[in-house]
């Protein structure tokens, strides 16, 4: 026995930094990985990690891309929202869905006015650049779309595109509830331009009249318990059934989803309270796709862009025990686990955009290494500089929980090992995972 440990330690000595930096589609590991530092949990946990593993290059992606193909909806995550890593390799992913499996469109963790205009430059409705288009973003925090990486997807976008017919082009939107202000906005500007009248639209813009300033309607008049859900549902349901066939599809669609996004805003900042605020602002983004989904017709493919803790399914941490949901536990349940493919990532240690509060000044900060303990510490531990991991089809997953960090655009970094951690099912909550040993910050557009 002591022998054949003595072999697998041998193996990984030698081996595994040339199998971290080969090639080809082959896993990483011929043989189960041991260590003798490594307590049974932790080399129980790796040897689960490689049941399907390869190096993170063009080949992996490539393969990662072919297993998803077959899925209506694949959920790219992240675990910062500041991170150049994530948003680049999900930007390498979504271009072979498009461009090899005919995927419609992608859904991102944004707002959907200001993230129109990405629409409307990559479909060739717009000129100028997707980093004009971007700076079109005005409401913090502006990093998470107002950066290099997008625009870079943007512009590949925009040559998929070209001489392509309207049907055929992919699209780019947001699918948030934020930023009602903006959305209201676009609506009275819309119906005051078309000289449209109704009474639906007086009600809404009556009930919502001082948004024009700042949409503090949700704490100043949900206290005197004036709501305007009605009115917000009346507009929806005036421009889906009144304005069909009146407007352009496009158009009309995206008039309707700037109803929407005011309507799911009244509710998510009304309610005020948790788990009911969360779960109706989660609603609303998988509603969203749902809607883009019909809007693209049948045999549409969907790519949604957001945090692990929105694609991750939430029943495989405690989000699900507190009653919270996500879009990942939502789309399984909903579609079924084969019309779905989520895709986790994280990292042990690097540099992050993020505010030390809500509304904060921007700041790159050092996100230190991940804590004892931690998945990304032990993949770490175990030799890896970056992975991917697949566990669809694995027939050993580990059952029990271990931390898996989570960073916002609210970060203090001296305080992450106390409230940036999620204990995490892994190969439930995901069907693959990329792990980075260190990553870089975002480039911001000024």
């Amino acid at each position: 026995m002591a022998f054949k440990k003595g072999v697998k330690l041998l193996f990984l000595i030698v081996l595994l930094p040339a199998l971290l930096g080969c090639n080809g589609h082959d896993s990483l590991f011929k043989e189960e990985f041991y260590r003798p530092d490594f307590s049974d949990a932790e080399n129980e946990i790796i040897n689960s990690f490689l049941f399907e593993a390869y190096p993170l290059d063009d080949e992996a992606l490539d393969t990662l891309a072919r297993k998803m193909s077959s899925a209506d909806f694949v959920l790219l995550g992240e675990s910062t929202h500041g991170t150049s890593e994530y948003y680049s390799l999900r930007a390498e992913i979504s271009k072979r869905l498009i461009e090899d499996y005919g995927f419609s469109f992608i859904a991102v963790e944004g707002d959907w006015d200001s993230l129109y205009r990405v629409n409307q430059y990559v479909k060739h409705k717009r000129g100028g650049s997707a980093e004009d288009a971007l700076r079109g973003i005005e409401r913090w925090p502006l990093w998470m779309w107002r950066n290099y990486e997008t625009a870079g997807l943007a512009e590949w976008m925009r040559d998929y595109n070209e001489g392509k017919r309207p049907e055929e082009m992919a699209g780019f939107y947001g699918m948030d509830v934020y930023d009602a202000e903006r959305s209201f906005m676009a609506l009275r500007a819309f119906f005051s331009e078309n000289e449209i009248n109704s009474k639906e639209a007086d009600d809404f813009f009556e009930c919502f009249y001082f948004a024009e300033e700042s949409f503090h309607y949700y704490p100043g008049l949900s206290m005197e318990g004036h709501v305007c859900s009605e009115e917000a549902e009346g507009l929806v349901g005036y421009i889906e059934e009144e304005l069909s066939g009146v407007l352009d599809d496009e158009v009309l669609f995206y008039v309707g989803q700037n109803a929407y996004v005011v309507k799911g805003a009244e509710k998510h900042f009304r309610i005020r309270s948790d788990p009911e605020s969360w779960n109706s602002r989660v609603l609303h983004m998988f509603s969203t796709v749902e809607r883009l989904s019909e809007h693209y017709g049948e045999g549409s493919k969907a790519i949604v862009w957001a945090h692990n803790t929105h694609v991750g399914d939430a029943r495989f941490t405690p989000m699900g025990a507190a009653g919270s949901l996500n879009s990942g536990q939502l789309f399984r349940e909903n579609y079924g686990s084969d019309a779905v493919f989520i895709l986790g990532f994280g990292a042990y240690k690097g540099d992050v955009l993020a505010g030390r509060q809500w509304g904060a000044e921007m700041l790159e900060m050092e996100m230190p290494e991940a804590i004892d303990g931690s998945i990304e510490a032990l993949l770490e531990k175990a030799g890896f500089k970056q992975g991917v991991f697949v566990f669809r089809d694995s027939p050993e997953k580990i059952e029990r929980p271990i931390p898996h960090r989570a960073v916002g655009v609210v970060y203090n970094p001296e305080r992450e090992a106390h409230g940036n951690y999620v204990p995490t099912i892994m190969q439930h909550r995901y069907d693959a995972f990329i792990f980075l040993r260190e990553t870089g910050a975002l480039g911001f557009i000024y």
